[in-house]
């Protein structure tokens, strides 16, 4: 898990922020070079992190089974919770406890993807992780 190879401090600092983005530059390399491959308009996540923003950003735009965010809401709630320590993320409304520890990291990963992403201006969280969502559609193919 990526949160345990990244012990900060609290709050993380600058210094060990970009060190958590080279990590990933380097480890993501194939996505990146993925993506110049493949014309992708916006990000889809689901569980987890992503229901921490579904919670705590406006939505553009609400379906049945998922809602749209913007990526710059995402950049000014980011901006914001980086320099938060644990205890004031144990705080904040719309974060649950077992997330707050793990959340910076988890932050920084997902700008470094939207950083992959330059032309996405809005991302889209779904209702159902993938497990769900390939078992919800087996069960719809055999009913």
């Amino acid at each position: 898990m990526l949160f345990h190879q990244f012990k900060h401090s609290n709050p993380a600092t600058d210094s060990e922020i970009k060190f958590i983005e080279s990590y990933l530059a380097l480890m993501l390399l194939p996505l990146k070079e993925a993506l110049t491959q493949i014309e992708t308009h916006f990000l889809v996540g689901a569980s987890g992190t992503f229901d921490v923003l579904e919670n705590n950003l406006p939505h553009l735009e609400k379906g049945k089974k998922y809602v749209c965010l913007s990526v710059n809401d995402y950049d000014n709630y980011y901006q914001q919770l980086v320099k938060t320590t644990l205890e004031e993320r144990l705080q904040m409304e719309g974060i649950p406890n077992l997330r707050a520890e793990m959340l910076v990291v988890a932050f920084i990963l997902v700008k470094y993807v939207f950083s992959l992403l330059p032309n996405s201006q809005r991302f889209y969280i779904s209702d159902y992780a993938m497990k769900e969502g390939i078992l919800a559609e087996m069960m719809t193919a055999s009913a």
